[in-house]
């Protein structure tokens, strides 16, 4: 299934802003891993059998489950799998992963049809594709939905840029134990009830993402004029093959918020972060949440590009 030319697509997906921020050779090396990672991990047979287990469509193969290169146009392929937003077996979408040339939207369109089609055991609502932020974006397509927006920097850039001073005297007190983790789980629900729009977009960090974060050393406390006020925390890891410090979760609490103190914030924490370990800051945010975008690009990150769902339609003539 491993093929070089999902490699090249891969890598010629990402912007060349990027790609120099991290280094041709370490960049080029770490989609490698990654993709050969991908194609091991999710073709094996029990891999299926969980992924079976954990999200069981009646009639459906445990073989079904896996990870299979499939013919989209006469000259390209595509290595797709299923998945279930939030393992929710009653929202079905297929995932492209690689592909093996860029496809116009056109073709794009239409694939999507005939990958419906060939996972139609589970009956897919939509297709997630990779939009790059230098090629034609797919969200401008007939019933395209953003999902997540893929946003990095290189953190000793961004940290020399100019930022007006906040409004209120802001600190981050490092928790190196993940003890402030009951604070953040109370003020994420109180948020959540308030929004109830986010409910299935915003996705909680866990108690053991939290506590890595704290002893990576990217864990802080928020406080405003001596208030507590929220956390922000980092983790080292790999985003579609781009190394660096992986934003894993930045809030204040909703007394705090509109004061224009996020983008302090973020600032704050770069300067702590440790930049002989990783040189960039990337982090995934929903295409629909417009202020967190916002504070990531006034920050100094520039978006890469993002996923997208493309919608099943009529079916298609092969």
């Amino acid at each position: 299934m491993y093929n070089t030319a999902y490699l090249s697509w891969l890598l010629d997906s990402t912007p060349a802003a990027v790609r120099a921020w991290v280094g041709d050779a370490p960049f080029t090396a770490s989609m490698r891993q990654e993709l050969e990672g991908t194609i091991q991990h999710r073709t094996d047979p029990s891999h299926a059998a969980s992924y079976a287990q954990a999200c069981p469509v009646p009639g459906a193969r445990a073989d079904e489950y896996l990870l299979r290169a499939c013919r989209v146009q006469a000259d390209a392929t595509v290595l797709a799998g299923i998945h279930f937003y939030g393992l929710d077996i009653a929202r079905p979408f297929v995932g492209v992963f690689a592909q093996s040339r860029h496809l116009t939207p056109h073709e794009a369109l239409t694939a999507t049809q005939w990958l419906c089609e060939d996972f139609a055991t589970f009956q897919p609502q939509a297709v997630q594709w990779w939009s790059a932020s230098d090629r034609a974006d797919l969200r401008a397509l007939p019933g395209a939905v953003g999902d997540q927006r893929l946003v990095v920097g290189p953190i000793e850039a961004i940290n020399r840029l100019p930022l007006a001073a906040p409004t209120a005297t802001l600190r981050l007190l490092a928790d190196p134990d993940g003890a402030s983790y009951p604070a953040y789980a109370e003020m994420y629900a109180r948020a959540l009830a308030a929004n109830p729009a986010w409910q299935g977009k915003l996705q909680q960090t866990t108690a053991e993402e939290y506590t890595a974060c704290a002893h990576a050393g990217g864990l802080y406390v928020v406080e405003v004029d001596g208030d507590y006020a929220g956390v922000i925390a980092a983790l080292p890891g790999v985003v579609r093959g781009i190394p660096g410090w992986v934003m894993m979760e930045e809030m204040l609490d909703a007394r705090f918020r509109g004061r224009g103190l996020a983008r302090s914030m973020q600032r704050l924490l770069l300067a702590r972060l440790d930049t002989q370990r990783h040189g960039l800051v990337l982090g995934t945010i929903n295409d629909a949440n417009l202020p967190s975008l916002r504070t990531a690009r006034g920050a100094g990150r520039e978006e890469a590009g993002g996923w997208v769902f493309l919608p099943a339609g009529e079916r298609a003539t092969r």
